[in-house]
């Protein structure tokens, strides 16, 4: 790096950063940090983030704290004591005014990471809507092991773990049209239970019923309609499909435009 080079980084990073790229950092840089250390190519990834950090000095601050408590979580180093206080990381977030433990930033950070993956993920054509799983998604809706599903199955006996969660209603911004969760099945552990959940803004029980909804996994499409609660649901999907699995819920008129 030449000196000339030196000293515009040095202009870059002392200059006034806008709000809202620092946001847009914030909200992806859990998934940075994650991609990091699990040694992916995080810069190809998310150039923006990298770049951000190169010239944004209270957001390369916020990434070292983050990168230095995720390398401690995965040697398993984090401190041992009854009871360890969390750090207020209010700071990392531009609009925050109130203190932000760990937990409940890290928290927030993932719940926007998936809601942007979301907006990616749900296409409106016409009264039909379409809800596409990816590799890149599937983490994000992985629950944590202590979070059970909104709605357990009817034979929650053979369908006690849940895989994926994905509940709209814990989502920033605009509701979300489809729920979705996923169950192993106990009795073929390759196997799960697909449940797929419409919401619509002016329709709630009983008048959810009858609508159709379609899953596609490895190009067999299975059509079934929906009880009076909004939910269609379906046996024996294979676990090594979920990335590819797709939702297709078909209205009778055109739903409100999806945000």
């Amino acid at each position: 790096m030449t000196s000339d080079d030196r000293v515009q980084r040095l202009k870059q990073a002392l200059a006034p950063q806008d709000e809202t790229a620092c946001e847009v950092c914030l909200s992806q840089l859990a998934d940075y940090v994650s991609a990091q250390c699990s040694a992916e190519d995080y810069a190809a990834q998310y150039p923006e983030v990298a770049a951000h950090l190169d010239n944004c000095l209270n957001c390369a601050s916020a990434y070292a704290r983050l990168y230095e408590f995720e390398l401690a979580a995965r040697a398993d180093e984090l401190p041992s004591l009854e009871r360890v206080p969390e750090p207020d990381l209010g700071f990392l977030l531009s609009v925050a005014h109130e203190p932000a433990p760990a937990s409940a930033l890290r928290h927030r950070l993932q719940r926007e990471a998936l809601s942007e993956k979301l907006r990616e993920a749900l296409q409106r054509v016409g009264a039909r809507i379409t809800l596409q799983l990816t590799a890149d998604l599937l983490p994000l809706l992985r629950p944590a092991a202590a979070t059970a599903a909104t709605r357990a199955p009817a034979d929650a006996g053979r369908f006690s773990e849940v895989l994926l969660q994905l509940d709209p209603a814990e989502l920033p911004g605009a509701a979300r049209p489809i729920g979705l969760a996923a169950y192993r099945d106990a009795q073929h552990p390759v196997e799960c239970l697909i449940e797929a959940r419409v919401i619509l803004l002016d329709r709630s029980w009983p008048d959810l019923g009858g609508i159709p909804v379609t899953l596609i996994v490895a190009g067999e499409r299975r059509e079934v309609t929906t009880d009076a609660w909004g939910l269609a649901s379906w046996e024996g999907v294979p676990i090594a499909r979920l990335s590819e699995l797709q939702v297709e819920v078909t209205l009778a008129s055109p739903p409100n435009p999806l945000s």
